[in-house]
Protein backbone atom coordinates (compact mmCIF):
# COMPACT_ATOMS: atom_id res chain seq x y z
CA UNK A 1 0.00 0.00 0.00
CA UNK A 2 1.62 3.61 -0.92
CA UNK A 3 1.60 6.15 1.45
CA UNK A 4 -0.92 8.32 0.19
CA UNK A 5 -3.26 4.83 0.01
CA UNK A 6 -2.48 4.06 3.77
CA UNK A 7 -3.08 7.78 4.47
CA UNK A 8 -6.56 7.72 3.07
CA UNK A 9 -7.19 4.47 4.76
CA UNK A 10 -5.90 5.66 8.38
CA UNK A 11 -8.43 8.78 7.88
CA UNK A 12 -11.70 6.52 7.15
CA UNK A 13 -10.55 4.73 10.44
CA UNK A 14 -9.97 7.83 12.79
CA UNK A 15 -13.51 9.41 11.45
CA UNK A 16 -15.46 5.92 11.75
CA UNK A 17 -13.63 6.06 15.84
CA UNK A 18 -13.73 9.38 16.53
CA UNK A 19 -17.01 10.32 14.75
CA UNK A 20 -19.14 7.91 17.05
CA UNK A 21 -17.45 8.88 20.31
CA UNK A 22 -17.53 12.70 20.20
CA UNK A 23 -20.87 13.90 20.28
CA UNK A 24 -21.14 15.07 23.60
CA UNK A 25 -18.57 18.08 22.53
CA UNK A 26 -20.04 18.05 19.15
CA UNK A 27 -21.29 22.08 18.32
CA UNK A 28 -24.24 22.68 15.83
CA UNK A 29 -21.24 23.30 13.23
CA UNK A 30 -19.51 20.04 14.36
CA UNK A 31 -22.32 18.16 13.88
CA UNK A 32 -23.02 19.87 10.37
CA UNK A 33 -19.45 18.87 9.52
CA UNK A 34 -19.78 15.22 10.36
CA UNK A 35 -22.97 15.13 8.39
CA UNK A 36 -21.18 16.48 5.06
CA UNK A 37 -18.17 13.73 5.57
CA UNK A 38 -20.52 11.09 5.92
CA UNK A 39 -21.94 12.53 2.39
CA UNK A 40 -18.76 12.39 1.23
CA UNK A 41 -18.66 16.38 0.68
CA UNK A 42 -15.73 16.89 2.17
CA UNK A 43 -14.85 20.83 1.34
CA UNK A 44 -18.56 21.44 3.01
CA UNK A 45 -17.14 19.25 6.36
CA UNK A 46 -14.09 21.30 6.33
CA UNK A 47 -15.54 24.78 6.13
CA UNK A 48 -18.20 23.44 8.89
CA UNK A 49 -15.50 22.40 11.25
CA UNK A 50 -13.57 25.58 10.77
CA UNK A 51 -16.44 27.35 11.98
CA UNK A 52 -16.37 24.81 14.78
CA UNK A 53 -13.13 25.14 15.79
CA UNK A 54 -13.98 29.47 15.81
CA UNK A 55 -16.92 28.72 17.93
CA UNK A 56 -15.00 26.59 20.18
CA UNK A 57 -10.93 27.00 19.69
CA UNK A 58 -10.08 24.89 22.99
CA UNK A 59 -12.61 22.15 21.62
CA UNK A 60 -9.89 18.87 20.62
CA UNK A 61 -12.97 17.10 18.79
CA UNK A 62 -14.01 19.21 16.52
CA UNK A 63 -10.63 20.39 15.83
CA UNK A 64 -9.64 16.63 15.09
CA UNK A 65 -12.54 16.22 12.71
CA UNK A 66 -11.54 19.17 10.90
CA UNK A 67 -7.86 17.71 10.85
CA UNK A 68 -9.58 14.44 9.34
CA UNK A 69 -11.24 16.49 6.93
CA UNK A 70 -7.81 18.18 5.79
CA UNK A 71 -6.37 14.83 4.92
CA UNK A 72 -9.16 14.00 2.54
CA UNK A 73 -8.66 17.23 0.94
CA UNK A 74 -4.95 16.59 0.60
CA UNK A 75 -4.40 19.76 2.96
CA UNK A 76 -1.43 17.52 4.90
CA UNK A 77 0.46 19.86 6.22
CA UNK A 78 -2.23 21.88 7.74
CA UNK A 79 -3.98 18.65 9.40
CA UNK A 80 -0.32 17.82 10.17
CA UNK A 81 -0.64 21.28 12.56
CA UNK A 82 -4.27 21.06 13.75
CA UNK A 83 -3.05 17.78 15.27
CA UNK A 84 -0.22 19.49 17.11
CA UNK A 85 -2.92 21.88 18.32
CA UNK A 86 -5.20 18.52 20.04
CA UNK A 87 -1.93 17.53 21.49
CA UNK A 88 -1.34 20.37 23.50
CA UNK A 89 -4.80 20.64 24.78
CA UNK A 90 -4.34 17.36 26.77
CA UNK A 91 -7.63 16.01 25.16
CA UNK A 92 -9.63 12.81 25.30
CA UNK A 93 -7.63 9.22 25.53
CA UNK A 94 -9.27 8.34 22.81
CA UNK A 95 -9.33 11.69 20.68
CA UNK A 96 -5.52 12.07 21.70
CA UNK A 97 -4.68 8.44 20.53
CA UNK A 98 -6.17 9.27 17.02
CA UNK A 99 -4.59 12.19 16.57
CA UNK A 100 -0.88 10.55 17.43
CA UNK A 101 -1.87 8.49 14.99
CA UNK A 102 -2.95 10.90 12.50
CA UNK A 103 1.01 12.60 12.92
CA UNK A 104 2.02 8.88 12.52
CA UNK A 105 1.83 9.58 9.05
CA UNK A 106 4.10 12.35 8.56
CA UNK A 107 7.16 10.50 9.82
CA UNK A 108 9.58 13.46 8.41
CA UNK A 109 9.94 16.74 10.01
CA UNK A 110 8.07 19.19 8.41
CA UNK A 111 10.43 21.93 6.39
CA UNK A 112 9.54 25.43 7.64
CA UNK A 113 7.54 27.11 5.61
CA UNK A 114 8.88 30.37 3.60
CA UNK A 115 7.79 34.01 4.56
CA UNK A 116 5.52 35.53 2.02
CA UNK A 117 5.70 39.18 2.16
CA UNK A 118 2.73 41.03 0.41
CA UNK A 119 2.52 44.80 0.28
CA UNK A 120 0.38 46.74 2.45
CA UNK A 121 -0.99 50.88 2.65
CA UNK A 122 -2.70 52.54 4.93
CA UNK A 123 -6.27 53.16 4.82
CA UNK A 124 -9.38 54.58 7.19
CA UNK A 125 -7.12 53.70 10.10
CA UNK A 126 -6.55 50.94 9.26
CA UNK A 127 -3.86 48.44 6.68
CA UNK A 128 -5.69 47.70 3.28
CA UNK A 129 -3.74 45.13 0.42
CA UNK A 130 -4.52 43.95 -2.83
CA UNK A 131 -6.25 40.66 -2.99
CA UNK A 132 -7.94 38.63 -6.00
CA UNK A 133 -11.21 36.87 -5.73
CA UNK A 134 -12.47 33.96 -7.87
CA UNK A 135 -8.66 34.77 -10.04
CA UNK A 136 -11.10 37.28 -11.63
CA UNK A 137 -11.87 40.20 -9.61
CA UNK A 138 -9.33 42.17 -8.13
CA UNK A 139 -9.97 44.75 -5.15
CA UNK A 140 -8.46 46.42 -1.81
CA UNK A 141 -9.74 44.59 1.64
CA UNK A 142 -8.59 45.87 4.78
CA UNK A 143 -6.52 43.36 7.48
CA UNK A 144 -8.49 42.84 10.24
CA UNK A 145 -7.60 40.35 12.77
CA UNK A 146 -10.53 40.55 14.93
CA UNK A 147 -13.01 40.19 12.16
CA UNK A 148 -14.37 36.70 12.38
CA UNK A 149 -15.14 36.46 9.06
CA UNK A 150 -13.72 37.37 5.53
CA UNK A 151 -16.45 40.02 4.12
CA UNK A 152 -16.86 41.30 0.59
CA UNK A 153 -19.18 44.04 -0.30
CA UNK A 154 -22.60 43.52 -2.14
CA UNK A 155 -20.98 45.43 -5.64
CA UNK A 156 -17.73 42.76 -5.09
CA UNK A 157 -20.16 39.95 -5.15
CA UNK A 158 -22.01 41.34 -8.15
CA UNK A 159 -18.88 41.34 -10.02
CA UNK A 160 -17.43 38.20 -9.15
CA UNK A 161 -21.26 36.77 -10.48
CA UNK A 162 -21.94 34.14 -7.30
CA UNK A 163 -23.97 31.28 -8.50
CA UNK A 164 -26.33 29.56 -5.76
CA UNK A 165 -23.73 27.31 -5.04
CA UNK A 166 -21.45 30.25 -3.84
CA UNK A 167 -23.95 31.25 -1.66
CA UNK A 168 -24.64 29.76 2.33
CA UNK A 169 -27.20 30.80 5.00
CA UNK A 170 -27.63 34.28 6.28
CA UNK A 171 -25.18 34.48 9.22
CA UNK A 172 -25.70 36.85 12.37
CA UNK A 173 -23.32 39.78 12.74
CA UNK A 174 -22.55 42.26 15.34
CA UNK A 175 -21.64 45.92 14.12
CA UNK A 176 -21.21 49.13 15.45
CA UNK A 177 -24.98 49.63 15.08
CA UNK A 178 -26.07 46.05 16.66
CA UNK A 179 -26.97 42.81 15.62
CA UNK A 180 -27.44 42.04 11.75
CA UNK A 181 -27.56 39.57 9.20
CA UNK A 182 -25.55 38.87 6.31
CA UNK A 183 -26.09 36.27 3.24
CA UNK A 184 -22.79 33.75 3.83
CA UNK A 185 -20.43 33.23 0.44
CA UNK A 186 -17.94 30.83 0.04
CA UNK A 187 -14.68 32.30 -2.43
CA UNK A 188 -13.11 29.41 -4.05
CA UNK A 189 -10.21 30.97 -4.15
CA UNK A 190 -8.07 34.39 -2.22
CA UNK A 191 -5.09 35.29 -3.53
CA UNK A 192 -2.75 37.58 -1.78
CA UNK A 193 0.99 37.75 -3.26
CA UNK A 194 1.49 34.40 -4.15
CA UNK A 195 -0.37 32.86 -1.38
CA UNK A 196 -3.83 31.36 -2.78
CA UNK A 197 -6.04 29.95 -0.05
CA UNK A 198 -9.25 28.02 -1.29
CA UNK A 199 -12.68 27.61 -0.19
CA UNK A 200 -12.62 30.64 2.40
CA UNK A 201 -15.92 31.34 4.15
CA UNK A 202 -17.12 34.72 3.79
CA UNK A 203 -20.41 37.25 4.33
CA UNK A 204 -21.90 39.55 1.95
CA UNK A 205 -22.45 43.02 4.23
CA UNK A 206 -21.64 46.75 2.58
CA UNK A 207 -18.55 48.64 3.96
CA UNK A 208 -17.19 52.24 3.12
CA UNK A 209 -13.92 52.76 1.74
CA UNK A 210 -13.15 48.94 1.05
CA UNK A 211 -14.24 46.16 -1.53
CA UNK A 212 -13.75 43.40 1.84
CA UNK A 213 -11.78 42.55 4.60
CA UNK A 214 -9.39 39.95 5.14
CA UNK A 215 -10.85 38.35 8.29
CA UNK A 216 -10.03 35.22 10.18
CA UNK A 217 -11.87 32.83 8.34
CA UNK A 218 -8.74 32.94 5.63
CA UNK A 219 -5.93 34.60 8.24
CA UNK A 220 -5.92 31.74 10.86
CA UNK A 221 -4.18 29.28 8.24
CA UNK A 222 -1.51 31.88 8.63
CA UNK A 223 0.94 33.08 10.74
CA UNK A 224 1.69 36.58 10.15
CA UNK A 225 3.51 39.74 11.19
CA UNK A 226 2.34 43.49 10.32
CA UNK A 227 5.38 45.30 9.63
CA UNK A 228 4.43 48.42 9.34
CA UNK A 229 7.71 50.09 8.96
CA UNK A 230 8.37 48.33 5.98
CA UNK A 231 4.80 48.06 4.64
CA UNK A 232 4.13 44.71 4.60
CA UNK A 233 2.14 41.46 5.99
CA UNK A 234 4.30 38.66 6.47
CA UNK A 235 2.30 35.56 6.32
CA UNK A 236 3.35 32.11 6.44
CA UNK A 237 1.51 28.95 6.44
CA UNK A 238 0.74 27.43 9.17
Amino acid sequence: MGRAQARLALTVALAAAVFACGGAAATDHNTAGRAAYAQGDYAKAERMFRDGVAAAPRDPVVRHHLAIALVRLGQWEEARAQWEQVLRMSPPPDVMEAARAGLRTFPRPRAQAPDIGVPIAPGRGGWVTEVTINGRYRGRFLVDTGAALCVITPQTAEALALGAGDIGEDVHLQTVSGLTRASGAVLKTVTIGTIEARNVRAVIHPLDGFDGILGNTLLDRYTLTLDTAQRRLVLRAR
